[in-house]
């Protein structure tokens, strides 16, 4: 099995089994964070980007999110990850995992993450 981890717009792959840690890249300038308890500072933050260790590499921007969704977006990824690697670890395909949403709908979907045989277009994705 071969999965890949699509990058946000598209033009970076990361093998699923190299990844070894999932961030929240918080983009909160208007909020003192010493003002707030971490998890309303995150709430309140315009933008949080997933970033996504790779082993051996830089980190990269799997999902760009409002704060108020990013524990959810995380914690989806996280089993979205482990899911394709138990369900696809002894099949020998290749599949892709990426963001569903190109423009963040609100409220926050059941299911942000999307496994797929075929690689996503690649698009710039504009906020």
């Amino acid at each position: 099995m071969t999965a890949w981890l699509v990058s946000e717009d598209g033009f970076r792959l990361a093998r699923v089994d190299s990844v070894v840690s999932v961030t929240l890249d918080v983009v909160n300038d208007r909020d003192d964070p010493t003002k707030y308890h971490p998890t309303k500072w995150l709430a309140r933050a315009p933008k949080v980007r997933l970033m996504v260790g790779i082993q051996g590499n830089d980190a990269m921007c799997a999902l760009t999110c409002p704060g108020r969704d990013a524990a959810e977006a995380l914690k989806q990824l996280v089993a979205t990850l482990a899911e394709t690697q138990a369900k696809h670890d002894q099949a020998g395909d290749t599949v892709f995992v990426h963001a569903m949403y190109v423009h963040w709908p609100s409220p926050v979907p059941r299911q942000l993450w999307q496994v797929t045989r075929d690689m996503p277009d690649q698009e710039w994705i504009r906020r």
